[in-house]
């Protein structure tokens, strides 16, 4: 091969890879350059009727113009240990900044979807997000114990979120002493362990981690004993209803 046909080749080569390299930013800048969850925060209140009262702060930085985000809740599936669970959750309030925003809400499958935003308005730069809802039959029962576990961010995230937290507020009576408590971080199905709660001082209990990629999450899992809960497990009547 002469001088020329070595410098043509690689003068091709140069241009194929140039050309690779556009087609692999154009596939994965736009959705990680325009918006990103910055903090994702959750306090979740176990109520001394047995349900769930559920406070989540999402953090969003719009790089671009957007009408809002969409919020997939998980509301029905299968436990790891085989228990089907099926949720029965009440939307009480929707805030963008501290003030009410527009939305739409349906459930879709196993998911409770939440489109938030003004279709005739978009918004950029840094907004929080405030959602707020009650969750019947969350929690799980046995002969000794109850069970708390709840998926905090949910898995249908196409974008990193870079700080996940949850607390959660014990019923009347529970110490975070008698509690045993461990989290999961990873895509849907993962069994990868995070970390145990801490306790906090006013006797809440706090998980976090950082660095979520696209479709991972964060899931919490408590065990309290049952005796020393104010509510009752449901009745098989009430199971069949469900």
């Amino acid at each position: 091969m002469n001088a020329f046909a070595r410098r043509l080749l690689g003068s091709r080569r140069t241009v194929y890879a140039a050309a690779l390299l556009s087609i692999c930013l154009m596939v994965t800048v736009p959705v990680g350059a325009t918006l990103r969850i910055e903090d994702f925060a959750v306090e979740i209140r176990v109520e001394d009727t047995g349900h769930l009262l559920v406070t989540e702060h999402i953090s969003v930085l719009f790089l671009s113009p957007h009408h809002g985000i969409e919020r997939f809740i998980p509301i029905a599936g299968t436990t790891p240990w085989g228990t089907s669970v099926r949720i029965d959750l009440q939307l009480l309030d929707v805030q963008r900044n501290s003030e009410p925003v527009p939305y739409s809400a349906r459930r879709r499958g196993g998911l409770y979807s939440l489109r938030i935003g003004d279709p005739d308005r978009t918004v950029i730069g840094r907004h929080r997000y405030a959602l707020q809802y009650r969750a019947r039959r969350a929690l799980l029962f046995d002969e000794e114990s109850v069970r708390l576990y709840w998926n905090v961010t949910g898995n249908d995230w196409d974008l990193p979120i870079e700080r996940a937290s949850a607390t959660v507020r014990l019923p009347s009576g529970v110490s975070p002493a008698n509690v045993s408590s461990t989290s999961y971080i990873g895509y849907r199905g993962a069994s990868s362990r995070g970390t145990d709660a801490q306790a906090l001082a006013d006797g809440s209990l706090a998980f976090a981690v950082t660095g979520l990629h696209p479709r991972e999450g964060l899931t919490i899992d408590l065990i309290i004993p049952r005796s020393l809960v104010p509510f009752e497990a449901p009745s098989t009547a009430q199971r069949l209803l469900w």
